[in-house]
Formats: C-alpha cells, sequence, structure tokens
C-alpha cells in the first residue's frame, strides 16, 4: 500500500493567497479601485492648493484669448502721466493741478467723478481751493485705504470728503502670484464704518442716475440684472484663499483699454465737448514711476518679453466696468459650481479615463483618445467662460481622466 503524500499548510495557503490575488485584479473591482485613488488624490492636491497656480493660469489663458469686444464707453479715464508732471513743472500731483483738473472736467456734467488720489494733507498752496472745490461738488468720490495690513498701512481720506460720505475704499487684493483677478465691493463687511470699493461706490452713483438700486430684500448682493454672490475660500480654481470683506471674481474685458485723456487734453480743451457727459470719469496716476501699478491677466501679452502692468485707476475702472455691464444684463458674473459637484466632474473623468484606456487597441489609439478627451474638456471649460460666466475645474478634470 501506497501513502498519499499530505498536502503541506504553505501551499494550501499560497493557493489561498493566489485565488485571492486573481480576484482583486479582475477588472471589475480593479477599474473602481484606480479611479478612486486617482480621484482622491487629484482633490487632495487640490485641498492642499497644488493645482492653485495651475488653476488660476488656465484662467488667465482663457481671458487672454477671449473674442474682441467694444471699449466700454461710459467710463473715461482722466490720467495724469509722465507728461503732464513735465509740463506742469511739478515732482508730483499737486492740490492747484488736480483742482484745475476737477474743474475742467465739472464743466461737462459727468454722472460721477471717481479721484484715486489720496488728498487728506497739505501739498501746495492750492489745497484751500481744493478743499473748497470738494465741499461744492456732490458727485465726486475720494478715496481712502481701509485695510492696514503689512504690506501698506491704512490711509484716511479727505477729511472734506469724509464728512460728506463722499469717500470709497481704494483697496486691491493680490493673488498669491501676484496678480489681480479679484475686487473688492466692500474690503469690510463689518464694524460701524463700511465703505463700498471705488468702482462698485461709482458703479452704484452711475447706475441710481438710471434708476437701479441694489435689492435690500435679498440675502445675496441684487443690481438690477445681477446677482452678485460672495467670493468663497475655495471658489472656482482657488483654495483657502482669502475670502475677507464682500469680493468679486472680476469678469475681465477683451482688452483693458478705456478712453483716456492726459491732464493736459483736459485743460487744453483737447477733449471733444460731450465726452464726458453722463459718464463715470475716473481720474487718477498714470506716472511710470507711480508704486500704484499691479499684474493682471493681461500682464503677459503675446509678442511682449516679461509682464505689462497696469495702473491701480485702470483696475476701478475695468471693475466698475463689469459692474454696471452685468446689472444691465450685457455681461455675466464668474461663477463657480459647489465643491461636490466639482468633485463627480473629477470622479467622472476618472472613470471616463479607464474606459478610453480600455477602449484603445493601442497606445497610439489610446493617445488619440484621450487628446480628443483632453481638447473637449478645455474647449467646453474656454465657451462656458467666456459665453456664461462659469469657472470650470479644467486642471483637475483634465489630470483626473489621465491619472487613473
Amino acid at each position: 500500500m501506497v501513502d498519499t503524500p499530505r498536502k503541506l499548510p504553505a501551499l494550501g495557503w499560497t493557493h489561498v493567497l493566489n485565488s485571492w490575488r486573481r480576484r482583486l485584479i479582475h477588472p471589475k473591482y480593479v477599474a473602481p479601485l484606480l479611479g478612486l485613488m486617482a480621484t482622491s488624490g487629484i482633490i487632495a492636491l487640490r485641498g492642499l492648493g497644488a493645482l492653485q497656480v495651475w488653476e488660476l493660469h488656465t484662467f488667465d489663458w482663457m481671458m487672454n484669448h477671449r473674442l474682441a469686444e467694444q471699449p466700454d464707453d461710459r467710463i473715461v479715464i482722466i490720467g495724469i502721466d509722465e507728461q503732464d508732471i513735465a509740463s506742469f513743472q511739478t515732482a508730483a500731483i499737486s492740490d492747484e493741478l488736480l483742482a484745475d483738473v476737477i474743474e475742467a472736467v465739472k464743466v461737462q456734467n459727468p454722472t460721477v467723478i471717481g479721484m484715486d488720489l489720496f488728498r487728506n494733507v497739505r501739498r501746495d498752496d492750492g489745497y484751500d481751493r481744493l478743499q473748497k472745490i470738494f465741499e461744492e461738488t456732490p458727485n465726486i468720490i475720494g478715496i481712502e485705504k481701509v485695510v492696514d495690513d503689512e504690506a501698506l498701512a491704512a490711509v484716511t481720506g479727505n477729511p472734506v470728503l469724509v464728512e460728506n460720505n463722499q469717500v470709497a475704499a481704494s483697496d486691491l487684493i493680490v493673488d498669491i502670484d501676484g496678480r489681480v483677478r479679484r475686487g473688492f465691493l466692500f474690503p469690510s463687511a463689518a464694524g460701524d464704518r463700511i465703505l463700498e470699493g471705488l468702482a462698485f461706490r461709482v458703479s452704484l452713483e452711475y447706475l441710481e442716475s438710471h434708476d437701479i438700486a441694489p435689492n435690500p430684500n435679498s440675502e445675496v448682493l441684487e443690481l438690477g440684472y445681477a446677482r452678485l454672490p460672495p467670493f468663497e475660500a475655495n471658489s472656482g480654481g482657488y483654495s483657502q484663499a482669502d475670502a475677507g470683506g464682500y469680493q468679486l471674481v472680476m469678469n475681465w474685458r477683451a482688452n483693458l483699454s478705456f478712453q483716456t485723456f492726459s491732464a493736459s487734453d483736459v485743460l487744453s480743451g483737447n477733449v471733444p465737448p460731450g465726452m464726458l457727459q453722463d459718464k463715470i470719469v475716473l481720474i487718477g496716476s498714470l506716472q511710470s514711476g507711480d508704486a500704484d501699478v499691479f499684474f493682471t491677466p493681461y500682464s503677459k501679452r503675446k509678442g511682449r518679453v516679461g509682464l505689462l502692468p497696469s495702473h491701480g485707476i485702470e483696475i476701478h475702472a475695468s471693475l466698475a466696468s463689469q459692474i454696471i455691464s452685468t446689472a444691465f444684463g450685457q455681461r455675466p458674473v464668474i461663477k463657480v459650481l459647489p465643491q461636490h459637484v466639482e468633485m463627480g466632474l473629477i470622479a467622472a473623468f476618472s472613470g471616463l479615463g479607464i474606459n478610453l484606456y480600455r477602449a484603445g487597441r493601442n497606445d497610439f489609439q489610446r493617445l488619440k483618445l484621450f487628446g480628443f478627451c483632453l481638447f473637449g474638456a478645455v474647449s467646453v471649460s474656454y465657451m462656458a467662460l467666456m459665453v456664461s460666466g462659469w469657472w470650470f475645474p479644467v486642471v483637475p478634470v483634465s489630470l483626473s481622466l489621465v491619472a487613473a
């Protein structure tokens, strides 16, 4: 009689492990696991802010490639530049020069005059005359800096304008890469004294002349056709951004150009009659050596080396143009998807990536499928942003497509 050899315990365990391994690596288990890993990884990276700069620069790229638009002729900039300073033989914008410019602008009866210049202390002998002009001009809005931070201290407004409630905040907010993409409606939304941002204040004055005022019964700011929800820390491509005050993501025009005249143009009569009538007139500095310059999505321009800055007065004009255009129903406000919807999109594209890989018979075919879908995702995101103002998470969606 021959003894039957006994099965070694180790071989039994090996059989069990191999059996489970075959089950786990079955495509119907692997695909969901890979999709979950890709989705979780992309969401985690996004939550940590690792994708923020990529998403913001993609936003800039789409803004830079939008269709041409006509300049907003409701806003005119009076920019005091280097030639004005040289012509009037002054080291800075004097009180006397500013008084002359304001008086010449008033002759054409603009709806509102926004002055993006600090005048809280005397500069020269024209100060008393300037104070009197402020007292006699109810439609002029001056500025003060509200936010007191490490970068720039707060600056008080002109005492006459403060007393008459004719001041607004000049504060601008800069993103982590040094560009301006958001604007303040209110730099501070709490406290005894709440000031509107300069762009918002002059927009309110202009819209009031067209019988448009904020809806007092709305939980979210409503202004004519515009519904302006406040910016949140994780809105769009942002991650844990500073959402203080009441902010708005700026829907930039295709160019930052506005009808602009110098102080010399105004004082020499080179501004056509009626050019300023019933419009928003913004007076500010366009000096090349001025510290009031910022980078925007349009700072990197085709054919130019380096970044081209914009002056603060141009950014205030851009935000004012956006607000009044949105209130009249002419342009959309930038809108973002709820976070759970964005997460769902990331998960869906992870699943799509797995199915595309399976559908491709070879690597070249897979590459074409992925390229087609990436092109489609970018195109849809671009059209959604340009046409209706929806900012889709194109970077995390694209990464999730290829990650799984």
